[in-house]
């Protein structure tokens, strides 16, 4: 939605979103979602599809590709590549099999055909040749979207395989630190070591190509409200109050103690534009209270829109307690005496802002 309407109007099917997207680049409107973000993985890497276009693709060979990209399961150029960020992953020379997932992301389903693979592979070798990238990949700047089939766990001298849904572990096999023969099949599969490209020499062993380093953790929040914060829109904590010790709603969310209740006003004799909600969280045990309220002004505003916003401020807060604590399990009872509005979000997504 950022980019230039005028030239890639031609590359959408046109509907509603696109008659938004023409109006907003028409009045100068910037277009922000308040989404999960997609971040380059990797330093100078680059989005898969301007490349396309920059090496001299167009019109009808840009949604060839564009098909087959979403099949494969690539957003950036650092997915097509190996772990060096030098040369090609082979593996997407091939047709993705659909029991595989390539990506954390979420692609729609394509079936493209086979001279529109023919075209892909012509064209990601353009883009990674043989003797590889002139200018490679720099360091991962984030674990990214890919998923790596092949990782070298070096405190333990394990090369790990992912492959339909288990792993497989290889072990030297022999002084070469390069070379790796299967030892054991059909584990759970452990996402840890450093991405790696490797070449099978046989069906059970394998000599590793290149390595990528580990990415670096990055550094968690100290607190949910830290995570609040980052999000912006802070006024709607401005009256929020805590009780109790510093970690007890993670520790009533993991134990299945919180509660939370809300309520939401509209009084339209006193102002017709303004609605208002205030909500409760509790441990049942005794560990803690958040307490907190606020009003909203617009011209939607309602009774049922009140109770919507007290629900959505438990929503946010639960969310950024598992932003803040990411291997969170466990449960909370959420109460409202609007059926309608509960129903209305439990649908709302999981692992993002609504």
């Amino acid at each position: 939605m950022q980019e230039d309407f005028e030239k890639y109007q031609k590359h959408v099917t046109w509907c509603w979103l696109v008659s938004l997207w023409e109006k907003c680049r028409h009045y100068g409107v910037k277009i922000v979602f308040n989404d999960t973000p997609l971040e380059l993985p990797r330093e100078r890497d680059k989005w898969l599809m301007p490349e396309f276009e920059r090496i001299g693709y167009s019109g009808t060979e840009l949604l060839r590709l564009n098909r087959v990209r979403r099949h494969q399961q690539a957003l950036f150029l650092s997915d097509i590549c190996g772990a060096s960020g030098s040369g090609l992953d082979e593996r997407y020379l091939r047709k993705r099999p659909s029991t595989e997932q390539w990506s954390s992301l979420k692609f729609p389903i394509e079936r493209p055909a086979a001279k529109d693979f023919r075209l892909w592979n012509i064209a990601i070798r353009q883009l990674v040749p043989t003797a590889g990238l002139a200018v490679r990949l720099g360091k991962f700047l984030h674990s990214g979207y890919k998923k790596w089939e092949w990782r070298l766990s070096e405190s333990e001298q394990h090369l790990l395989h992912a492959r339909d849904g288990v792993m497989d572990v290889y072990v030297p096999s022999s002084s070469s630190s390069r070379r790796w023969k299967k030892a054991i099949s059909g584990c759970d599969i452990q996402e840890r070591g450093k991405p790696c490209s490797v070449r099978e020499s046989t069906a059970n062993r394998v000599t590793i190509m290149s390595m990528a380093p580990a990415t670096v953790q990055e550094s968690l929040p100290d607190s949910f409200l830290d995570v609040l914060r980052e999000w912006g829109n802070t006024w709607m904590w401005d009256s929020l109050k805590l009780l109790g010790e510093d970690d007890w709603l993670v520790t009533a969310i993991r134990e299945g103690t919180c509660i939370a209740v809300t309520d939401g006003s509209y009084i339209r004799e006193i102002f017709d534009d303004v609605c208002s909600c205030g909500f409760v969280l509790e441990c049942s045990q005794g560990r803690g209270r958040i307490l907190g309220s606020f009003p909203e002004q617009s011209s939607r505003a309602c009774a049922h829109r009140g109770e919507l916003l007290g629900l959505l401020a438990i929503h946010l807060i639960l969310l950024a307690a598992n932003k803040f604590a990411p291997q969170l399990e466990g449960s909370v009872k959420i109460y409202s005496d609007c059926l309608g509005a509960l129903n209305k979000v439990t649908t709302l997504p999981t692992n993002r802002i609504p």
